[in-house]
């Protein structure tokens, strides 16, 4: 059977926290609303949607999110959203709220101020999840299999009762095991995106390499900094992003030199490169010789090869036409 429980704890040494475990078989729309607590709002089953609200270009709007079966949203206190479930497939949700303490004041290892967090506090509590910290007042994240575990034996742990110090350190050990496992899944999660970041990056510059192309064309299209792109980029290729355009560049050019009869001032307008003398130098830089040596190298290594064939017998040109 399900567990349904709402409630509000509130003790002598602790601030409020909210919490459930909740089954959802109907349609369902709440408010939008904000509140002075930090949300983790995690979906065991189904799906759910969260609607949030965004700043963009200092304009306010709303955006949707399809949360499926074990994803979970951090919602940051005082952000204005809303929890919506759809009829046609029923969900069961965690949900906690933390009550909020000034950053200066929230000690994590302090039995006081244990349930007492905001979003960058508690992304501040490990320096994965520092790296992580955001300005959008909500961050989504796919789970590892543990942190819906972790949130089970805290809302357990708090249905049994915060009453004294044994209670407190206890519910603190969760609280730290749950911030390791979101630390995890922020790992994992950022792996990931960055992959996702550097591809799309890849994909634009092999669409748009014969324009003048900046990293910040780059970074628009991906929609991330610039500063974090170019520092995913060098970490997966293992090349910056200006180098990896220089070097997508000439390989166009190598292929146009040997593939066409185009001339040098065509293919350096068809590979992007500002104009012949850049072209002539980033070539000569990168293979040690010039765009014209090496096409009459390569065409004199194909005339070579095909007089060896020919002087061998192995050339039969009435052969190879039939």
């Amino acid at each position: 059977m399900p567990i349904k429980k709402i409630c509000t704890i509130k003790t002598e040494n602790f601030l409020p926290v909210s919490y459930y475990m909740k089954y959802f078989d109907n349609t369902f729309s709440m408010a939008r609303h904000y509140h002075p607590y930090i949300e983790i709002m995690y979906c065991n089953e189904g799906s759910f949607l969260f609607e949030v609200l965004e700043k963009k270009n200092n304009k306010d709007t709303f955006k949707t999110y399809t949360i499926e079966k074990n994803e979970f949203v951090i919602v940051d206190a005082y952000t204005v959203h809303k929890l919506m479930t759809p009829s046609e497939e029923p969900c069961f949700i965690y949900n906690i709220e933390f009550s909020v303490l000034d950053e200066t004041e929230y000690n994590p290892f302090n039995v006081n101020s244990v349930v007492t967090m905001n979003l960058n506090s508690l992304l501040k509590c490990n320096k994965v999840l520092d790296s992580f910290a955001t300005s959008n007042g909500y961050v989504i994240l796919k789970d590892n299999q543990t942190v819906g575990h972790q949130l089970r034996t805290i809302i357990s742990a708090i249905n049994k009762g915060i009453n004294d110090l044994n209670d407190a350190i206890t519910y603190k050990t969760r609280l730290i095991l749950l911030i390791n496992e979101i630390c995890k899944c922020v790992q994992h999660n950022k792996l990931i995106d960055n992959f996702a970041y550097v591809k799309k990056a890849k994909e634009y510059i092999a669409q748009n390499y014969a324009e003048n192309i900046t990293i910040d064309d780059i970074a628009n299209h991906v929609f991330i900094n610039k500063y974090y792109l170019q520092r995913f980029f060098k970490k997966m290729t293992g090349t910056t992003i200006l180098k990896y355009i220089n070097d997508y560049r000439l390989n166009i050019c190598k292929d146009l030199l040997t593939s066409t009869s185009l001339s040098i001032e065509e293919i350096t307008a068809k590979a992007g490169f500002r104009n012949r003398q850049h072209l002539i130098y980033a070539f000569k830089n990168r293979y040690d010789i010039t765009p014209s040596e090496y096409r009459k190298k390569y065409l004199n290594a194909i005339i070579d090869y095909s007089a060896q064939l020919y002087e061998s017998g192995d050339y039969d040109l009435e052969h190879r036409q039939k």
